[in-house]
């Protein structure tokens, strides 16, 4: 190599090449094409094996063969790269220029690097936020301690015609969107979206695996919650709430008020995962309401209530001289209308004592003969009627009101700010305190309201209206309804060392309508609070509450002056103004160059 210019070449002595000087003879000719192109390659696919093997390695979490493979031959490619063209390397990094070019190429790819790294960091320990009103991308915390409680896998299989667009299209989108949250939020939880239209194979395939009935026919609205052995079917038209909007033009127009997967879903969850279900029996033989009766003053909606947490109801035709089934978790007793028999209350009483949980829902001019038995327990039954000045016409009674007073207690503290129905209700309340049980207030009626005792002037002369008698009617707010918790201490261990019966709890309705099919079709929370109850009685604190997202929609009016409004600014205004500020620009700048 020859430099020809005698400054250049005394520079490139004090301080290195600073740029490729011009060569001549022989040494401009440098490797061949055919070297330079494998040279590249070999190169180019040493450091693209490297990310390869890096990318699944670290996207995996699995450093197996098919990620160390790659990995191995690309490093072994750029070492042997760097083997042979030792002497050139050493040669261009004395070099000036190369030193500044390869220092700005190390800097950008430590960049890129850290970029990378931060990346995966943040894609293994992340926080979200979800800034919807409604909440729709957060789970509640009830089933959150169902999902870090679960020991076993759950498989959720929803099938979906591809093809076909049905009127559940929007809530199986929303549902797709909530199982993702069920999947972030355990590993036991496994998706699988099954098209029949699209391979029918692989959607038989799936129903012989996981053991669904051989027979069943492929629809859109069905999602099957699996595991082990046990398998709940649901149905997507469940849960969606609509509500239809009175269009002229189109009577059937509706639009989604509430979304109840996450009920349907973390009960099936429990269902299919719990080692035993527990169990309700329901009292008969007294006149009871029947939990088979589907007009509205029946109780069919309550059981179907209680099935969807995961809870066998039976039937108890009286209190058997063996006492309540040992089987029994929870005795409920919807207001018989006559008194059961004084050894059945017995019976009661010793269940009670071993820990038993009881139900009770009363009816005014109606002995039960529980009230002796309760007022032990520390419940005062009232033999009244409250009556109030809230929506008298809500069920076409004046003995019908709402209630949102709630006591402090595990019941009535998801229903804080909402309401709650009642019908021909009476008093109960909490009796004297007691070292022995722990009696809380449930529901109080409004400081309109006050409980009337003279029941034979306002049923049976049916009196048009009931006037407050302050010195023989109770003003308000009135108790409705208690929970009883036994808080007696427990002895010690029996000599065969079996653990003591769990204590017993009660709860005590003054109106058996607040659960009738009627009044839990209103949009209104008894239903919450009848699931809350009886989950309280069982210990079952994860179902306690976990509320349908209301479907909130935000929608902006706009009239036809606020349309012309828009125009004229963003379609006139906007693109009038950055020309104007482009001529004044260019007009400065035009300015400046002639004066200089």
């Amino acid at each position: 190599m020859e430099v020809r210019d005698p400054k250049l070449r005394d520079d490139t002595i004090k301080h290195g090449d600073v740029r490729l000087p011009e060569m001549t003879g022989i040494g401009a000719k440098g490797p061949s094409q055919g070297q330079v192109i494998l040279h590249l390659t070999g190169i180019g696919l040493g450091f693209l094996l490297l990310l390869v093997g890096l990318g699944l390695g670290l996207s995996r979490n699995m450093w197996d063969a098919l990620a160390l493979i790659p990995l191995i031959a690309g490093g072994a490619l750029v070492a042997g790269w760097v083997t042979i063209n030792y002497h050139f390397l050493a040669t261009m990094l004395r070099n000036r220029r190369v030193m500044v070019g390869t220092n700005a190429v190390f800097m950008a790819l430590l960049g890129a690097v850290l970029l990378v790294l931060v990346n995966f960091v943040s894609y293994r320990h992340y926080r979200e936020w979800d800034m919807t009103v409604a909440g729709l991308h957060t789970l509640s915390p009830k089933t959150e301690k169902v999902l870090e409680s679960l020991d076993k896998d759950v498989t959720v299989l929803a099938f979906e015609m591809a093809k076909l667009r049905t009127a559940n299209e929007e809530t199986l989108q929303r549902l797709k969107d909530l199982l993702s949250l069920y999947t972030q939020a355990s590993d036991h939880i496994k998706i699988e979206y099954l098209k029949p239209d699209v391979d029918r194979q692989m959607a038989q395939m799936a129903i012989k695996k996981y053991g669904l009935d051989p027979n069943y026919r492929f629809t859109t609205d069905d999602v099957f919650i699996v595991s082990g052995d046990k398998r709940k079917m649901l149905q997507l038209a469940d849960m969606m709430e609509w509500e239809y909007t009175r269009n002229p033009t189109n009577p059937y127009e509706r639009r989604p008020k509430a979304f109840k997967g996450e009920q349907y879903i973390t009960s099936a969850i429990l269902e299919v995962t719990e080692a035993r279900q527990p169990k309700v029996y329901v009292l008969t033989g007294h006149g009871e309401r029947s939990i088979s009766d589907s007009s509205p003053a029946g109780m069919m909606d309550m059981v179907g209530v209680l099935k969807r947490d995961n809870i066998i109801v039976e039937e108890l035709p009286g209190i058997p001289n063996a006492g309540v089934p040992a089987d029994c978790d929870c005795l409920v007793v919807p207001a018989p209308q006559a008194k059961l028999a004084v050894d059945e209350i017995g019976r009661i009483s010793r269940y009670l004592d071993r820990g038993g949980r009881l139900f009770v829902c009363a009816d005014v001019q109606r002995e039960s003969g529980l009230e002796g038995l309760l007022g032990k327990w520390g419940v005062t039954m009232g033999a009244d009627v409250i009556i109030s000045r809230d929506a008298r016409t809500l069920l076409g009674s004046n003995a019908a009101f709402m209630a949102s007073k709630f006591g402090k207690h595990e019941i009535t503290a998801p229903l804080d700010g909402f309401f709650v129905a009642f019908n021909l209700a009476r008093s109960v309340r909490p009796g004297a305190p007691s070292p022995k049980v722990h009696v809380t207030s449930l529901v109080e009626s409004s400081q309109q309201s006050y409980a009337e005792k003279d029941l034979d002037a306002l049923f049976k002369m049916k009196t048009a209206t009931s006037v407050f008698d302050p010195a023989v009617d109770t003003k308000g707010p009135v108790s409705i309804a208690v929970a009883v918790e036994d808080k007696r201490p427990k002895g010690p261990p029996p000599a065969g060392g079996v653990k003591d019966a769990p204590l017993a709890r009660i709860v005590v309705f003054g109106d058996v309508d607040a659960f009738s099919n009627q009044i839990l079709s209103l949009p209104m929370k008894n239903m919450d609070l009848c699931r809350n109850s009886i989950n309280w009685l069982l210990e079952r604190k994860d179902l306690i509450a976990i509320d349908a997202r209301p479907e909130v929609e935000h929608r902006l009016l706009v009239d036809a002056a606020a349309k012309r409004a828009v125009f004229w600014l963003m379609v006139i205004g906007l693109p009038l103004l950055i020309l104007l500020l482009g001529g004044i620009v260019w007009a400065v700048r035009s300015y400046g160059s002639r004066a200089a």
